[in-house]
């Protein structure tokens, strides 16, 4: 019954969501589900996706001192993409296929470059 009552997200996290994980409030429930809370820990390569325009995740909630600090982390900031709306014109993509493709390349060819040198330098 408290859904039907619910009139945003945080309506329904705080309702819902923070009991389901039986977690003291809502802010408990934030802070538990927040990789913000968990970056400095980062030792490979990871990228992260957001839109300016995300209403689930608004810019003023990102750490973006955390990016600055840890240099295993990417961030990709888009202007338009909404919450996991980063569509193409192409019906049947979206741009963030291609992006994580072309990221993926990008890494593996640097792990093959750097291992490639430190097998040669080893032979040497």
């Amino acid at each position: 019954n408290d859904i039907k009552k619910c009139k945003s997200i945080e309506d329904v996290d705080r309702c819902v969501t923070s009991k389901i994980f039986k977690l003291p409030d809502l802010y408990a429930h934030y802070y538990e589900n927040s990789c913000g809370t968990k970056l400095q820990y980062v030792q490979k390569p990871l990228l992260i996706v957001n839109s300016s325009d995300d209403p689930v995740i608004p810019l003023a909630t990102i750490p973006f001192e955390k990016f600055k600090r840890n240099s295993n982390l990417i961030l990709a900031l888009t202007t338009k993409g909404g919450h996991l709306g980063f569509l193409s014109h192409n019906i049947e993509k979206n741009y963030i296929d291609e992006l994580a493709v072309e990221y993926f390349n990008c890494i593996h060819s640097k792990e093959f470059q750097s291992r490639f040198n430190d097998d040669c330098s080893q032979n040497q």
